[in-house]
């Protein structure tokens, strides 16, 4: 105790060096805390998704050319339907289109989602609905989602927002609902955040290019995220080992280049990777290879 007030004796008497130590040395407590509010903000703040530990990423794996790949659909299709270990899978891919809400046009990403995609996740709109399967058919009335930054910007936080147009394409959009602040897909490490959520069944409209390729039956076409919500209690592990027994969706007339063996097909997350999906940014988003 004697030491301390010796200690700030000294400093009061000496007041320019105590300005030199002290300010330098407050300047440093506050970017490490900077840093650290940082590093929580962008890798450690949950998503709020529903039960994210349970909320895991699909993708294949090509050893030939050690990357990891994009999902066809009928790989897709395939994964929906291990009931035994999987409650539901989601579709997804990110594209930028050129939106208009009548003060002329502008360009903004989008992530263009299959009907089960909010259900799956577990975010629900802060203003109006979430888009459903009824959403997902050509048939069906157009809808989309737009991001809390768009609707500030855009609207002014209005509720008024709730049905008015959006005309993207050919299409005339009714907003249906307004995405939570900060909500920024599960897709954390690639592109823009999406300012708008739009039904995967808009994708030809959206995207002309796939109208020329039969996107939905070949399995050499890879262009899609997957992820998939487990059942309850079904460890990662259960899964991987019932997606390296599935079936391999035929290829037709792919390339042999394309053609990927089971293991190489599909790969699940590993343990970290699964945990992806609770955090904003993590530094690693993909597991590591699989075993040879």
């Amino acid at each position: 105790m004697q030491d301390l007030w010796f200690a700030l004796r000294l400093l009061r008497t000496r007041p320019g060096f105590t300005l030199a130590a002290v300010i330098p040395l407050a300047a440093a407590i506050a970017c490490a805390t900077a840093v650290l509010t940082l590093v929580d903000a962008v890798l450690y703040r949950p998503l709020g998704v529903k039960n994210p530990a349970s909320l895991v990423a699909i993708y294949g794996y090509s050893r030939s050319k050690a990357a990891y790949l994009s999902d066809s659909w009928p790989e897709f299709r395939d994964v929906s339907a291990l009931s035994g270990v999987v409650d539901s899978a989601i579709a997804y891919v990110r594209i930028t289109v050129n939106a208009d809400l009548g003060g002329g046009s502008e360009r903004l990403a989008a992530e263009l989602v299959s009907g089960g995609y909010f259900g799956t996740v577990g975010v629900a709109p802060v203003l109006g609905r979430a888009l459903g399967p009824e959403d997902d058919r050509p048939d069906a009335a157009p809808a989309l989602l737009v991001s809390y930054r768009l609707w500030s910007s855009r609207f002014q936080r209005s509720r008024a927002a709730l049905g008015a147009t959006m005309r993207i394409g050919d299409a005339a959009f009714s907003i249906a609902g307004v995405m939570p602040e900060g909500y920024t897909g599960t897709l954390l490490d690639w592109g823009a955040a999406p300012q708008l959520w739009i039904p995967m069944a808009y994708l030809e409209r959206l995207a002309p290019g796939f109208a020329s390729i039969d996107y939905r039956n070949r399995a050499d076409v890879r262009w899609a995220m997957m992820s998939v919500r487990l059942k309850r209690g079904i460890p990662v592990a259960e899964a991987q080992a019932a997606l390296d027994t599935a079936p391999q969706p035929a290829l037709g007339n792919a390339p042999q280049k394309n053609r990927l063996n089971k293991r190489e097909r599909t790969q699940s997350p590993a343990p970290r990777s699964a945990t992806a999906h609770t955090r904003q940014r993590p530094t690693q988003h993909y597991p590591p290879p699989p075993p040879a």
